[in-house]
């Protein structure tokens, strides 16, 4: 980092994205939630064909989570490298309501690990696309 005459703090792109399902609601069971499109994407590290962040450096990174979910139980894990590596969230489903479903972490990765978040459980699971849905995370250091 280095500071301008102005004394603003200027450091290079670190990698940043916030993701979403750009659609309507739709039926997820045990697999990874697809994210279609990006409001930000800095180094375009994630990629919206497999819904998968690559870290480029080794660091720390923050992750969250947010989405709707339509009166089931609902498990949101956090996988990396392809094996579930904490669960951010749990809702237990009741009702007739949407319910929120989030949850959020730090994770030390390497460089060229895998992030993508899994929705498992072995029903079917309705989630809200659109503005009820995002996956986020960013290098901290």
């Amino acid at each position: 980092a280095t500071i301008d005459s102005s004394g603003r703090i200027l450091q290079p792109a670190k990698p940043a994205f916030n993701v979403y399902y750009n659609a309507g609601g739709f039926d997820i069971t045990n697999a990874t939630f697809p994210l279609n499109a990006a409001r930000v994407n800095v180094g375009s590290y994630f990629n919206l064909s497999t819904s998968t962040f690559t870290a480029p450096v080794s660091g720390t990174y923050f992750f969250s989570f947010r989405s709707m979910t339509n009166d089931q139980n609902t498990r949101v894990m956090l996988y990396i490298n392809g094996s579930n590596a904490e669960t951010l969230a749990y809702e237990d489903g009741g009702g007739t309501d949407w319910h929120p479903t989030n949850g959020d972490t730090i994770r030390s990765l390497s460089a060229n690990d895998t992030v993508h978040i899994h929705i498992g459980f072995g029903s079917a699971v309705t989630m809200h696309g659109n503005e009820y849905n995002a996956f986020c995370g960013y290098l901290i250091g």
